[in-house]
Parts: structure tokens; C-alpha cells; sequence
């Protein structure tokens, strides 16, 4: 514009007079372009699980509208299939979601009607919970949600098989167990800390069992485990009428803490170490035959005749000072 009007006429500070001409022009400055972004301003870092939750519906979907709610520590996420985005749908989704993990000390959503109605901001001031808003059509303020909502669809688009119920909670598996890039550990491992099994651990058992040993007992030493061997004599739990405990001796060790038990009657019992306790015989009575209450004679003295001399016997002598007395 400046340079046209110099081509025709020319007149002190006519640049200026030019600029100062647009700049207040209504019509010039509703059609410029949009200013340029400000800088990204990040949330405040949450230090415990469950602090501040985002929520934001997603959809529809594929015919389906959904709830979704990240945990901004551990990167948690709850998706739940939904009828309609109003308030008490909303109340309802958290209610549950509450009930498993308690109460945040915020929530983070946008200006939709479902979350600054009346009902909404009660039930959350019934929990003393603080509610923060994203400034009106600006989802970014939002962003964790709106990242777990592109998320969530990006995902369900390539899970093909079975209905909506088998295909999300495939694809929250997948989420829980995965390790984040931010935190280098999973969500569950964060909110819980464990991490759920899922079918590659089951594919490796002995890695399992390597974990398991790895495990640090903090309830104190455990006990010996007691052990019997072949032939060992036991008490075995009855559980059938009679003594409570019933006398035997093991015939087979199937395994570290399971016996077979030969019981007097000839059954054949299995049984688990804790159910069975050592039995104590008296080694004099068991070195006596079976026959030992067969009738015997009444004079039992054995004629010193019948029996032979044994060879580690010794002559017996009078001793000399006796032969004076005869």
C-alpha cells in the first residue's frame, strides 16, 4: 500500500500516516492472520498416584461414545463405553472409579455443559475436590486427555476381532503393563506398585519362579520346612470317622510337601506335609517279633546241662586259699 501511494503522491511522514491508517482499520485488523502460539506451559508435576486426574469423553466412535480418565502420575487409564455425556453419567463413571482408588485432589476438564453444571460442581464439592477448566476451545490446555482420547481410537481402529467389550480391554491391558517413555515404568506399576501378569509371563515360567525367589520375606524368618523320608513313622490326618489322627508310615515321597501314607488298615493316603506329624515308637517294642503274645511255658528256665559250652567261655578254678577249709 505504501509503495502504490508513492507512485501517485508524496507528502511528509507518509509512511507513518499510512501505517497508522491500517493499524486502526476494524476490517484490516479482523483479517489478519492468528497471532503465533505462546509457549507450551506444563502442568505442574504431580507427586503422588491418583492426584490429578484429566478427564474428557471421547466420540462417537464407531457408533460408541466413550468416558476417559488418566491419572496424570502414572499415565492410568479408564476407559469406560458410555450411553450419553451428561452429567449424571459422569457422576456415575467416577462413583466407581472412586470406589477402587479413592479420591483425587483435582480434576482437570473442559467447559462442556456435563462438567460445569450444577450437579457436577456439588458432587465434586461434596468430595472436596478442586475442579480446574481449560479455557473454552482450547483442548490443548487439556492435553493429557486429548492425548488418551487419540490414543484410545488410534488403538481401537487396529483391534479388528471380537465385540467392544473384548476389544478395550485388550487394548487397557496393553496400556497398564506398558512402560512409559517419561517414567521408564508402566502405569500399573506406578499406581500399584506391581505389574500384572499377562500371557508373555506365562510363557515364561522360569523367569516367574526367578522372581519369585528374588522376593524379600519382610514378615520375618520362615520356618524350617520339615521333611520325612521312606519309611518314616507318622500320624496322618483322618478325615474320615474317627481319630482325628491316625498311625502310618510313608511309602512314597511324590514331592518337596506331599507323601503317600500306608495306613494300619492298608489304605493308601496322600497327604500334605502339613497334615501329617512325626510319630514317635519306642525302639524296645519294636524290635519285639509279632509273636511276642503267643502263650509261653510257665518255667521258663533253661537247663544249664542242655546248653553248650560257648566258645568264649573260661574254665572256672577254685581258688587255692578255699582247698584249706575242706
Amino acid at each position: 500500500m505504501k509503495a502504490l501511494g508513492r507512485s501517485y503522491v508524496w507528502w511528509p511522514k507518509m509512511d507513518a500516516d499510512i501505517e497508522h491508517k491500517v493499524n486502526v482499520c476494524g476490517t484490516c485488523q479482523a483479517s489478519r492472520p492468528d497471532p503465533p502460539q505462546a509457549p507450551v506451559h506444563h502442568w505442574e508435576r504431580t507427586r503422588t498416584p491418583w492426584s490429578r486426574l484429566h478427564v474428557d469423553f471421547a466420540g462417537p466412535f464407531q457408533g460408541q461414545v466413550f468416558f476417559i480418565v488418566v491419572d496424570s502420575f502414572s499415565k492410568w487409564l479408564e476407559v469406560v463405553p458410555v450411553s450419553s455425556m451428561t452429567s449424571s453419567t459422569v457422576i456415575r463413571c467416577l462413583r466407581r472409579l472412586f470406589a477402587t482408588h479413592g479420591l483425587p485432589d483435582i480434576i482437570v476438564s473442559d467447559n462442556a455443559a456435563q462438567f460445569v453444571s450444577d450437579e457436577f460442581r456439588q458432587f465434586l464439592a461434596g468430595g472436596l475436590i478442586q475442579q480446574v477448566t481449560s479455557a473454552p476451545f482450547h483442548p490443548a490446555t487439556n492435553g493429557q486427555a486429548e492425548r488418551m482420547v487419540r490414543t484410545t481410537k488410534d488403538s481401537l481402529k487396529r483391534i479388528i476381532q471380537g465385540d467392544w467389550d473384548r476389544r478395550l480391554t485388550s487394548f487397557l491391558l496393553q496400556q497398564h503393563v506398558t512402560p512409559c517413555t517419561s517414567t521408564g515404568r508402566s502405569p500399573a506399576e506406578l499406581l500399584f506398585n506391581r505389574r500384572p501378569k499377562t500371557l508373555l509371563d506365562r510363557l515364561h515360567p522360569d523367569r516367574m519362579r526367578d522372581d519369585q525367589g528374588q522376593t524379600v520375606c519382610t514378615e520375618g524368618e520362615p520356618r524350617p520346612a520339615r521333611s520325612f523320608a521312606f519309611g518314616d513313622a507318622v500320624y496322618v490326618r483322618n478325615y474320615a470317622p474317627g481319630p482325628r489322627w491316625v498311625p502310618g508310615s510313608v511309602a512314597e515321597v511324590v514331592g518337596p510337601l506331599s507323601y503317600r501314607v500306608d495306613s494300619p488298615d492298608g489304605q493308601e493316603l496322600r497327604r500334605h506335609v502339613d497334615q501329617m506329624r512325626r510319630r514317635h515308637v519306642d525302639s524296645e517294642l519294636a524290635e519285639q517279633p509279632q509273636a511276642s503274645n503267643s502263650a509261653r511255658p510257665k518255667d521258663s528256665r533253661i537247663d544249664t546241662d542242655q546248653t553248650g559250652s560257648r566258645s568264649s567261655s573260661r574254665h572256672v578254678r577254685r581258688p587255692a586259699y578255699l582247698n584249706d577249709f575242706i
